[in-house]
């Protein structure tokens, strides 16, 4: 089994019926998607419900760790102090996504912040999300920078979706960078000894012209012996 853990922040999710109604077919969209590649029952919980005992005594073998839309700053991070502790004290394999990836970097002592401010004149590419912040926004190439087997099958480019304007600024302790774009230096980061990746990209957004991030998800699920 699978544990999908959503990190979103109850308030992005409550705001109205649509967005939990949003929120809802996103979640069940991501878990149907991650049982086909896997081929085995994917369980979403949201970060609030996270109890590692009772993960690890269901055999759960791998975590995906979802994206976020609301900044770090409205998080009380007490409420990730489960999830922490699941990280740090077992060899779980995990891969976090977009803001998963920046929250295992706090989760082991990195820092994350906004890219940049926008230069003048230089393209807004979502006005209607952080005016005026410089984001990586569509489709993107990212340049892997140390062969591994979360990457097998794939060129030193690849292709992939990416939605955000925060990354993070100081590596975590114990991890690696593994991938980088112009400006975003660390696109994908692993523990040197436990089985934990991160990407800044959106793997799990891939199409059928871009899949990469398939290939991706697919080579993590090898890893974790699934």
């Amino acid at each position: 089994m699978i544990c999908f853990v959503d990190i979103e922040h109850p308030n992005a999710i409550n705001r109205d019926e649509k967005s939990r109604a949003s929120h809802l077919a996103r979640m069940t969209e991501r878990c149907m998607m991650f049982e086909e590649l896997s081929g085995v029952h994917c369980l979403p919980v949201h970060f609030l419900r996270v109890n590692r005992k009772d993960l690890l005594e269901s055999k759960v073998q791998a975590l995906i760790i979802s994206g976020c839309s609301i900044d770090w700053k409205e998080y009380d991070f007490g409420g990730f102090k489960e999830l922490f502790t699941l990280l740090k004290n077992s060899n779980l394999p995990a891969l976090a996504l977009c803001g998963g990836h920046q929250l295992v970097a706090y989760a082991f002592g990195g820092e994350c912040g906004p890219l940049r401010p926008l230069k003048p004149g230089e393209e807004d590419l979502n006005p209607n999300y952080h005016p005026g912040m410089l984001k990586e926004w569509g489709i993107r190439k990212v340049r892997i920078l140390r062969r591994d087997p979360l990457f097998d099958g794939l060129e030193v480019e690849i292709t992939v979706p990416e939605y955000h304007y925060w990354e993070i600024k100081k590596m975590p302790k114990g991890f690696m960078n593994m991938a980088s774009t112009t400006e975003c230096r660390v696109q994908a980061i692993k523990h040197r000894q436990k089985p934990i990746y991160g990407t800044q990209f959106h793997p799990e957004s891939y199409d059928d012209q871009h899949q990469d991030g398939k290939t991706v998800l697919n080579n993590f699920f090898r890893i974790a012996r699934i």
